[in-house]
């Protein structure tokens, strides 16, 4: 978008996620956001780390640990799987979600302190 200003392509961005995504939501460290009456996505925290991205290329970057929880699970085992995300990974719930933004804040040790949160979003397929 050679010639447009940050705010036209910030627009463009913005509509061209909007027939991305079904919906966009966020999760804080420490807290759990509830999809829908089965699942639910905990940000347990961001770190900077090695990771294989969608290509297979080894990359630096944020990494987010979440856990992905099924209510309605009973196996104990199953029923909140942590796993590794970054920016772009796919994770599935009750549907296909993708991770649009890490933020890894910072904590000044003071429990409940951390400020790290994660955008994610319903991919319309």
């Amino acid at each position: 978008m050679t010639g447009c200003s940050n705010a036209q392509q910030e627009q463009a961005t913005m509509t061209a996620q909007a027939t991305r995504f079904i919906q966009i939501q966020n999760v804080n460290h420490g807290v759990v956001q509830t999809l829908n009456h089965q699942f639910a996505v905990g940000l347990l925290g961001v770190s900077n780390s090695t990771y294989t991205d969608t290509n297979g290329v080894q990359q630096e970057g944020l990494v987010a640990r979440i856990s992905i929880a099924d209510r309605l699970q009973t196996d104990p085992e199953y029923r909140a799987p942590n796993i590794l995300v970054h920016e772009g990974s796919i994770f599935e719930a009750d549907g296909r979600y993708e991770v649009i933004e890490l933020h890894k804040g910072s904590s000044n040790g003071m429990p409940g302190s951390n400020s790290s949160y994660m955008v994610f979003g319903k991919l319309a397929d």
